[in-house]
Parts: C-alpha cells; sequence; structure tokens
C-alpha cells in the first residue's frame, strides 16, 4: 500500500499550537530534510513514509515534521502521517 503524508502534500493544513505560549506554530517541513546538506534535492524512499517496528510486531507510520513556534521560539516534532 502506498502512504502518502497529508501535510507534505498539502492536503490538510492545520493550525498547531505551541505547548509552551499557547500561540501559532508553524509546520517548517519534514526533518529528514534538515539531516545533509543536499537532503532536500536527493530522492526519497518509494513512500515518503518511514515505518517503525512496535513490540507486538506491528508498524508505525513516522513522517517527523518539525513544528517551531515563532514568539517563544520553541521546536518540536510530530508525526504528519498521524493526521490522515
Amino acid at each position: 500500500m502506498f502512504h502518502v503524508c497529508p501535510l507534505c502534500n498539502g492536503i490538510i493544513s492545520p493550525v498547531f499550537q505551541c505547548p509552551n505560549c499557547l500561540n501559532p506554530a508553524i509546520d517548517s517541513g519534514k526533518l529528514e530534510d534538515y539531516l545533509g546538506p543536499y537532503a532536500p534535492y536527493q530522492p526519497d524512499d518509494l513512500s515518503e513514509a518511514h515505518f517503525t517496528m512496535q513490540a507486538d510486531g506491528s508498524t508505525n507510520k513516522l513522517c517527523l515534521h518539525i513544528v517551531y513556534c515563532e514568539h517563544c521560539h520553541t521546536m518540536m516534532h510530530i508525526n504528519g502521517m498521524a493526521w490522515e
């Protein structure tokens, strides 16, 4: 099955609230785009989703996004695939 991250593809644009100051926070893109100097220009895997193995043998889909609050400079990570 092909999984698509709704945040990466602009299917949804949720409003994030900073847990620190309760002001709006913005999605700053995928975490993996920041991991290397040419990361945004290198091809993704066949799917934009990454999978983590759980103790019971099931898998969870992950596409970690950076969410940043411009007011208090708080940075957090969210799973974009959780918004499906």
